[in-house]
C-alpha cells in the first residue's frame, strides 16, 4: 500500500471486536451479496485450524480508530467466520489472523477497498451465472458521475477497471 502511503502489520482479533467500516457497510446496505451468494459456500464444515488458513488466504483487512477495528475488505471471510461462531459457540473468543492499517484511509479509499473487494468476491464466490444479475449488483454499488452514460464510465469503475467498458 506504498502507493496510498499506508503500512500494514498483521494481527489477530476475535469477530465480535470487528464493525464494518462506514464506506462498507453503506455499499452492502445498498445490495448485501450474502443475499446471492450460494448458502453452501457460507457454511463452514472443516476444523477450527481450516478458518485461519481462509483468513489468510482472503484477509480481512481493517484499520484501527479509536481503540476499534473496523472491516474495509474481506466481507465473505467476515461472514463465513460469523456463521462458523454462530453454529459453534466455543469458538465466540477464537482469534483470527487480521491485517491493519496503520492508520484509517480517506473514505474515497475506504469505498474504493470495499467495492474492489466486493466485485472480486463476487465474481469469484457469489455463484451469480446471469450477468444481469451480476450487472444489478455493480449498478447498485458503484456510483454514477452526473455526466457517464452508466457506472462503466464514472471515476470510480474507470479507477478499479480502467480496461473494462461494460
Amino acid at each position: 500500500m506504498k502507493q496510498f502511503n499506508i503500512g500494514i502489520t498483521h494481527s489477530e482479533a476475535c469477530l465480535k471486536d470487528i464493525s464494518l467500516d462506514d464506506e462498507l457497510l453503506q455499499i452492502v446496505q445498498t445490495a448485501n451479496p450474502v443475499g446471492i451468494t450460494k448458502m453452501s459456500s457460507l457454511l463452514y464444515e472443516g476444523n477450527a485450524a481450516l478458518l485461519h488458513v481462509l483468513a489468510e488466504q482472503s484477509p480481512l483487512m481493517c484499520y484501527r480508530y479509536r481503540n476499534n477495528l473496523y472491516l474495509l475488505s474481506g466481507f465473505f471471510t467476515y461472514t463465513k467466520l460469523a456463521y462458523y461462531i454462530a453454529s459453534n459457540e466455543e469458538a465466540n473468543n477464537q482469534r483470527f489472523p487480521i491485517k491493519i492499517y496503520d492508520r484509517k484511509p480517506v473514505a474515497e479509499i475506504r469505498r474504493l477497498l470495499a467495492l474492489h473487494s466486493l466485485c472480486n468476491s463476487l465474481l469469484n464466490e457469489g455463484g451469480l451465472h446471469r450477468s444481469e444479475a451480476v450487472g444489478e449488483y455493480l449498478t447498485s454499488w458503484f456510483r454514477k458521475d452526473a455526466n457517464a452514460r452508466s457506472i462503466y464510465q464514472s471515476s470510480e469503475w474507470r479507477t478499479l477497471y480502467p480496461q473494462l467498458t461494460t
